[in-house]
């Protein structure tokens, strides 16, 4: 049986701004071992159905998308629509504007996304919030990350840790994983080292982070879906999910 191992399609963005070229992309993403892909960075222009037709010819499933917040407001509609054309029942905030990075703000947004979890909930979706560091920000003794996760309902909202970006924040992966638990069930695989004194995003395993904890930490509060993503990649971003998939499958 196949790992439950998915590709974050940001990591390809470049190869996937037509039906023909996106139709390519995930045949290669099958021949690479994937076996499911989160949506991200697809054309707007490529319709729920030719997705969801591409991803079936090449033995692929949608396990999970990423949406903005308007996705989650005015455009919930159509959100559930294309979830349902998808065969999804996982989406999550890419992250939170930038006017709401303020202790009122992430309240405010922790309100947001608990009315937009509970509406998905009716139609058997979950909804997640996907961290990058600036959530990691204090104001007074909490960070936007606390407030975020103090305030909404833990029935409507998940967490899609992103260990590289919290681990950047200088925060405990570990620690968050096994702190929210079962609100925790999709988590991104992100690695990353140091080069020149600078951050360097690179293939899952080929960097400095904990693994061997932070798959540990995983397993242990029932993790279902591990999706990889590299924002940048330093060779062909094909050759790095390979590698990425390889270290990860022998890892898991």
């Amino acid at each position: 049986m196949a790992k439950p191992i998915a590709l974050e399609l940001w990591t390809i963005r470049d190869s996937l701004k037509n039906e023909a070229d996106f139709r390519v992309a995930m045949q290669r993403t099958r021949d690479a071992g994937y076996p499911a892909v989160e949506l991200a960075g697809v054309s707007p222009d490529i319709p729920a159905s030719t997705i969801k037709s591409v991803l079936d010819e090449c033995g692929l499933a949608c396990m999970a998308t990423q949406v903005s917040l308007g996705e989650l407001t005015d455009g919930i509609d159509k959100t559930i629509a294309d979830l349902k054309t998808l065969s999804c029942d996982h989406t999550a905030l890419a992250a939170g504007p930038g006017d709401m990075r303020s202790a009122d703000g992430y309240a405010k947004l922790a309100r947001i996304l608990t009315d937009a979890g509970r509406t998905l909930s009716d139609h058997g979706i979950r909804l997640a919030y996907h961290n990058h560091s600036f959530e990691f920000e204090r104001y007074g003794e909490r960070t936007g990350f606390d407030i975020l996760y103090e305030e909404s309902d833990p029935r409507y909202l998940e967490a899609k840790i992103d260990t590289a970006w919290l681990q950047k924040a200088g925060a405990d992966v570990i620690a968050w994983i096994r702190k929210l638990g079962d609100r925790v069930s999709v988590v991104h695989i992100k690695d990353y080292t140091i080069k020149d004194n600078e951050i360097v995003l690179t293939e899952v395993g080929e960097g400095n982070l904990n693994w061997s904890g932070i798959l540990e930490a995983c397993k242990s509060v029932g993790m279902k879906w591990y999706v990889v993503e590299q924002d940048q990649c330093e060779r062909d971003p094909f050759e790095s999910i390979a590698i990425s998939y390889r270290n990860l499958e022998r890892m898991l």
